[in-house]
């Protein structure tokens, strides 16, 4: 290893980005002068790296051009090193095509490089596979690379390949040893004394913990998370989806203040990161439905969707489009849902649950409840706890939802729950109508439309309709112009 690129190393795992970018550039032109192509792919490889976790679309494409450049004999041992490396840039870019035919590539070389690249190998052929829907594939090659990483000496490869095995083993509905293995992910990057690296594992171990419905620990661990300074744009953006989903299930205004950030949307969207972005797009989506910002979650779904490069990248994001999509984002949703082949767990679930919202958008009710009550049974079975209780809300099964939501300490859910109907179209009485009503008053304040409504509350138009008819009667108007009129006088007297 060169100088230049093992100061960069040093600098990149100690958090000084810049400084570090600045000697990997160094170190790749020494290489190139003296044709050293490893040594050239190494300091792409964590350029790259750096790149994508500063979510610096322009930066990682560039550093991961100059290293699909690099070519070396198909025999020699480093030419297997950088076909690895290639497949990594590549698979960060969302191409999991592509980076899967550059490990055939790899397998075909004649030499095997040394057992730490390997054990990579085995990792990212594990990760290739999970976002090409071969869950047992992923868990496979995973398991065995973090198995070789722990016998070996590099705690920092270590580190990478527990949170890309934990990542894993969520995505295949294995919540609970996800947790273990981010928990351990944790400890090493505490160990290390690591910056970055700690945060985004508190932040991925925190939404483990959430799908699984140990609410409290997720708090816990992301509360953790928020108590360090984060200098990586990828961690930022983590810790702040995370944070919102937790805050919006467990009515944490005080933890909502701190992870809501009108940016993130933005920032992920912009970014080299093809998963963030559709990770936040599905948290940040539920949020502005959550607080009556339809339009703005109307956008969002819409530019996310287009983007979507697999199913994993945003599963709920697939359910909101069957919830509130136009017709061409229901279609859009289910063809990509459509890549998962149907024995994988997590798609099978989410399969139930989309087929459960368009049944109920048409008015198919006992569908409806049929598939939802299947959605119910299988995200139990892939230990999707919260997933598990909004199925058996779709159901019908309301009390049932709600001991769920209780025993997770989910008060947001509760609460949101309170606006729901076990069948829609039936009125409401006593307590719950009086909120739906305080509700649709809030919206049409804020400009929203029958619809937009509708879809908040889980209602048919003809009953915000009749809703409204109500309000109008009490206030002696018969327009909304009025109501509004009327609305602000109020305001102003009060």
């Amino acid at each position: 290893m060169s100088a230049p690129l093992e100061r960069g190393i040093a600098a990149a795992k100690s958090g000084r980005t810049i400084e570090a970018m600045a000697l990997l550039e160094g170190a790749v032109d020494e290489a190139l002068r003296r044709r050293e192509y490893v040594i050239a792919a190494d300091a792409l490889d964590w350029l790259a790296w750096l790149a994508w976790v500063e979510l610096d679309a322009q930066l990682s494409k560039r550093f991961t051009a100059a290293l699909l450049r690099l070519e070396l004999p198909k025999t020699s041992r480093e030419a297997f090193r950088v076909y690895i490396r290639q497949a990594t840039v590549t698979l960060q870019a969302g191409d999991a095509i592509h980076a899967a035919h550059l490990l055939d590539e790899a397998e075909n070389v004649g030499e095997l490089a040394d057992i730490d690249t390997f054990a990579s190998y085995l990792v990212l052929k594990g990760d290739v596979a999970g976002a090409l829907g071969d869950h047992v594939g992923a868990l496979h090659h995973a398991q065995l690379g973090v198995e070789i990483a722990r016998k070996r000496p590099d705690r920092y490869s270590l580190w990478r390949k527990l949170l890309y095995y934990g990542y894993a083993l969520q995505a295949a509905g294995k919540a609970r040893a996800a947790l273990a293995v981010l928990d351990d992910a944790i400890a090493v990057a505490a160990e290390l004394e690591l910056t970055w690296e700690l945060t985004l594992s508190l932040s991925r171990a925190a939404l483990a913990a959430y799908l699984f419905g140990a609410l409290d620990k997720a708090r816990g661990l992301i509360g953790r998370a928020f108590e360090r300074e984060e200098p990586h744009r990828w961690a930022y953006v983590q810790r702040s989806l995370t944070g919102v989903a937790i805050a919006d299930a467990m009515d944490d205004a005080e933890l909502l203040a701190r992870a809501f950030d009108e940016r993130v949307p933005g920032i992920a969207e912009a970014g080299a990161d093809e998963y963030s972005a559709g990770f936040v797009a599905s948290v940040y989506h539920a949020h502005f439905r959550r607080v009556g910002r339809n339009e703005d979650a109307d956008a969002l779904l819409a530019r996310a969707l287009m983007r979507l490069p697999s199913p994993d990248c945003g599963w709920t994001l697939l359910d909101a489009a069957a919830r509130y999509g136009d017709p061409d984002q229901v279609r859009q949703a289910l063809d990509l849902l459509e890549r998962f082949p149907r024995s994988h767990p997590v798609a099978l679930a989410f399969r139930s649950l989309i087929q459960a919202r368009v049944a109920a958008r048409a008015g198919e009710r006992a569908r409806a409840e049929l598939r939802a009550g299947e959605a119910e049974s299988q995200f139990e079975s892939c230990e999707w706890a919260i997933l598990a209780a909004r199925s058996a809300e779709l159901a019908g099964r309301l009390a049932d939802a709600k001991n769920r939501y209780a025993s997770m300490g989910a008060a947001g859910e509760l609460a949101r729950l309170l606006h729901q109907r076990a069948r829609p179209g039936r009125p409401r009485n006593g307590y719950e109508s009086q909120q739906q009503r305080q509700t649709i008053v809030e919206m049409i304040a804020r400009g929203a439309t029958n619809r937009m409504i509708a879809d908040r509350l889980g209602v048919s138009s003809r009953t915000v309709k009749y809703r409204i008819s109500e309000l109008y009667a009490e206030r002696g108007v018969s327009s909304r112009a009025e109501f509004l009129h009327a609305l602000r006088v109020a305001e102003n007297s009060a």
